[in-house]
C-alpha cells in the first residue's frame, strides 16, 4: 500500500512538471505567430508596391507625359484618372492608405548630347508603412520595344 501512494505522488509531481514545462513552449509558440504576422503584413505591403510600380512604369508614354507633376491618391480617388485606371493590387489596403506620384522631365547631358527621361517617384503609404522608390523611364527605348 505505501508503495501505490508512493506512485501516486510521482506521477502526480510528474505531470505537474510536465505542464509547467509546456508553458514557455506555449508563449514561445504565441510570440512567433505575432512576428510572422508582422513580416506577412510587410510581405503584402511590398508586393502591393512592386506590382503598383510595375503597372506605373509600363504605361504608355503619353499617359506618363500628361500626368506629370506631383499627385496624391487615396483609397477613394484612385483609378479615377487616366494614370491609376485599371491599377491592381493583389492585397487589400487599409482605409488610410496613401499613394503619392510625382512625374517629372529628367536631363542627362553626356559629351554634348542630351537625354530625355521620365523621372518617377513613387512613395506607399499603408498600416503605418512607408515604402517608395526613384525609377527613371527612358520614353524612347519603351517606344521602340513596343513596335517590335
Amino acid at each position: 500500500m505505501k508503495k501505490d501512494g508512493f506512485s501516486y505522488i510521482e506521477i502526480v509531481v510528474s505531470i505537474f512538471l510536465f505542464i509547467i514545462s509546456l508553458i514557455p513552449l506555449v508563449k514561445y509558440t504565441d510570440d512567433n505567430h505575432k512576428i510572422y504576422r508582422k513580416f506577412l503584413d510587410l510581405e503584402r505591403d511590398y508586393k502591393n508596391f512592386s506590382v503598383l510600380e510595375k503597372q506605373l512604369k509600363n504605361r504608355e508614354n503619353s499617359i506618363l507625359i500628361m500626368n506629370l507633376g506631383k499627385k496624391e491618391y487615396s483609397l477613394e480617388n484612385l483609378g479615377t484618372d487616366k494614370l491609376t485606371e485599371n491599377l491592381y493590387l493583389p492585397y487589400e489596403v487599409d482605409k488610410n492608405f496613401k499613394l503619392l506620384i510625382e512625374l517629372s522631365k529628367f536631363y542627362f547631358i553626356f559629351k554634348e548630347e542630351k537625354y530625355e527621361y521620365i523621372k518617377l517617384n513613387i512613395m506607399y503609404m499603408n498600416k503605418n508603412k512607408k515604402i517608395s522608390s526613384e525609377k527613371y523611364i527612358d520614353p524612347y527605348r519603351r517606344e521602340y520595344e513596343k513596335i517590335k
